[in-house]
């Protein structure tokens, strides 16, 4: 009833609200399963300004099943040009769920019915706003491969939610030059490429395949030829 009363701009009629209000004083919602319920907030997350909305049913105390205080605000990420557009629902599920203790939090998440893909990306988006700020304070935007590093395996929603919640305007300019600048940067060859080349199968191959990156960050245009011969330098002098 609260979604779509935002959705659409109408109030509720005198007799649908008087049974909202008899609603909330029976404590009906405390009956209803916290699975409902996170079924019912991720449709709210994909509204326009879901933070309204929560606003409400804070003050109707309908979100008995998370006690924290939760302020939500609006996306901000378009400062980003991700290739790859976040899901905004777990975006703000991320925003959401920071603000429970831990202990609670995992027993709440285990308890949601949430599906596995979008509950490894809250994980990944709460483990990063717990970790990233700090880590990034000592970090430049010309220090590339630290950079790169510390953000290169954190999926669209975590640096989302990092940018829309989290960070101050000096970091949110890092992860934005990561991924104008750096997101993506990889070796044209693969393992296979090496092994093609007669270089055997083992932990090296990753090892080269790092090492190229790391020169690419640092500005070296390599054709896919020089790769090669730079992996099987390094193989060489392994093996030596």
């Amino acid at each position: 009833a609260v979604r779509f009363a935002h959705r659409f701009n109408f109030r509720m009629e005198p007799t649908t609200w008087q049974l909202y209000k008899q609603a909330i004083k029976a404590k009906v919602a405390l009956r209803i399963s916290i699975k409902r319920v996170a079924a019912e907030l991720t449709k709210i997350f994909q509204e326009k300004h879901p933070g309204k909305i929560i606003n409400q049913l804070k003050r109707a105390k309908l979100l008995s099943h998370f006690p924290c205080n939760i302020e939500l605000r609006d996306l901000n990420y378009d400062c980003l040009k991700l290739k790859e557009a976040p899901d905004v629902a777990t975006v703000y599920w991320i925003c959401f769920l920071s603000f429970l203790q831990f202990n609670i939090r995992n027993s709440i998440i285990a308890n949601m019915g949430l599906p596995h893909s979008m509950r490894l990306k809250i994980d990944d988006g709460l483990d990063a706003l717990k970790k990233i700020p700090k880590q990034l304070l000592d970090l430049h935007c010309e220090d590339h491969i630290r950079l790169f590093d510390l953000l290169e395996k954190r999926c669209p929603e975590a640096l989302a939610a990092l940018v829309s919640f989290s960070l101050n305007k000096e970091n949110i300019n890092k992860v934005v030059y990561y991924t104008k600048h750096l997101m993506g940067i990889k070796p044209e060859i693969t393992g296979k490429d090496l092994i093609d080349e007669g270089i055997e199968a083992g932990p090296h191959i990753r090892t080269i395949l790092e090492y190229i990156t790391e020169l690419k960050l640092d500005g070296r245009c390599l054709t896919k030829q020089e790769e090669l011969e730079i992996g099987k330098s390094i193989y060489k002098n392994i093996r030596s």
